[in-house]
């Protein structure tokens, strides 16, 4: 449906920077009825405010002498279809964060895992254990996990994907870099204790914080 939208709204710009007056009355009589069926495709999810619009503007194009009358009518509809979007965007956000779990971390926790996805970052640039194309996949989830946890609401699917991720890259190649997955269990720990769909359920036993990785390490 919001491509629906989004064509409409694409075809009121189109015909708002035309000009009405050299197109002549004929034209924009057809782009009104092009912009109606659109609208009706889409009239589960548009203002009653649009189709009042609409009509006022159908009458005044049938009563039209020589004069055309669109270009103000274009311009409003454009406008109410583009406030639709936005609103429907905001409740589409909404709507998805209600539905996926999310965690909401302090200041504290969010300096934490920033240094240890950094170490992560390092152990995989250090390794020999693996491919380049497999060390990018890894390096992309760490910048994923990152990014969310500089958000206001995380989502915790992202932390869980990594964590997955990170798993399976390892076991194609056979090996346990314990560093690096126990970097990724804390912050999956840090992450599932801030997830108020998570908080009730019993936690994993706690992981002890971890130095920085030394040559041994790597």
């Amino acid at each position: 449906m919001d491509d629906i939208l989004e064509e409409l709204e694409r075809r009121l710009r189109h015909t708002g920077r035309r000009s009405s007056y050299d197109e002549g009355y004929d034209k924009s009589y057809a782009m009104l009825e092009g912009i109606s069926v659109f609208a009706d495709a889409a009239k589960e999810h548009l203002p009653d405010s649009f189709f009042d619009v609409l009509s006022e503007f159908r009458t005044r194009m049938s009563n039209a002498d020589e004069t055309d009358p669109s270009e103000p009518y274009f311009r409003r509809l454009q406008a109410i279809v583009l406030a639709t979007i936005t609103v429907n965007s905001y409740t589409s956000d909404t709507a998805f964060l209600t539905t996926y779990p999310t965690f909401n971390l302090d200041q504290s926790e969010k300096d934490r895992i920033a240094l240890l996805a950094s170490q992560m970052r390092k152990i995989v640039h250090a390794s020999e254990l693996f491919d380049n194309s497999h060390k990018v996949r890894i390096l992309n989830r760490i910048s994923s996990i990152e990014n969310e946890v500089l958000k206001p609401k995380g989502l915790f699917d992202v932390i869980l994907g990594g964590t997955s991720d990170i798993g399976e890259t390892l076991g194609k190649f056979g090996v346990d870099i314990k560093p690096l997955t126990d970097r990724m269990k804390e912050i999956k720990q840090i992450t599932r204790s801030k997830t108020k769909e998570y908080d009730e359920l019993p936690a994993p036993d706690e992981i002890k914080k971890l130095p920085a990785p030394d040559d041994s390490e790597e």
